[in-house]
């Protein structure tokens, strides 16, 4: 069975995290206020547009206003969703980036909540459902995804990039000379480490 990389994170995510949940509070106590984000963010823009802002709002009314005076003026009366669809605008909530300043948001942020930016390594507009991820700070399109980067991210990439090198492997006959002299032209294959590297140079030599 192929799992997606969706499916796949979502099952791994359930059974990382129940070993680490807190007991339950017997006294019932509730968070306190320091426990509250400094801010809660929204995003909104036009549909279909890479022109969507970050805002911080207590409600969704207050978003929707923010958003409305940012591009077509605040209406008369009462402010609803249908008012936002006859402008063409979308609204939702980014609860990853909460906790951060409006303007601290950088592309990596909103990939790692799962929407769009522009890559940091080749400036296209790139989505996180069409496989951008964000690496060490970066916002990465797809095609600028490179063996290292997937070995640097989550389990479900590491995989993926292990199975690119296997087949890097087998396309040049396991000559890892002339492998290593082809990736160097995209990243430093030094990056990736000895064991992964024996693990699918052995993988390879065996499906030779």
């Amino acid at each position: 069975m192929i799992l997606s990389r969706r499916t796949f994170l979502t099952s791994a995510a359930a059974v990382a995290v129940s070993p680490l949940l807190p007991p339950a509070n017997p006294a019932g106590a509730t968070l306190g206020a320091a426990a509250k984000p400094a801010t809660t963010i929204w995003v909104g823009g036009h549909e279909g547009e890479f022109d969507w802002q970050p805002f911080d709002a207590e409600t969704r009314e207050q978003a929707m206003r923010e958003l409305l005076n940012s591009w077509e003026g605040i209406p008369e009366g009462e402010i609803t969703d249908d008012i936002l669809a006859q402008n063409g605008l979308c609204l939702q909530r980014a609860d990853s980036m909460d906790g951060l300043q409006v303007d601290e948001i950088k592309p990596y942020d909103w990939v790692e909540a799962g929407l769009g930016a522009c890559c940091d390594r080749c400036s296209h507009e790139c989505f996180a459902p069409d496989g951008a991820r964000a690496i060490n700070g970066e916002a990465v399109c797809e095609e600028c995804l490179t063996v290292a980067d997937l070995l640097d991210s989550d389990e479900y990439d590491r995989k993926v990039a292990e199975e690119r090198i296997t087949e890097w492997l087998l396309n040049h006959d396991c000559d890892e000379a002339s492998v290593r002299k082809q990736m160097s032209s995209s990243f430093d294959p030094d990056l990736i480490p000895t064991e992964i590297w024996q693990k699918c140079l052995a993988e390879a030599r065996a499906e030779l």
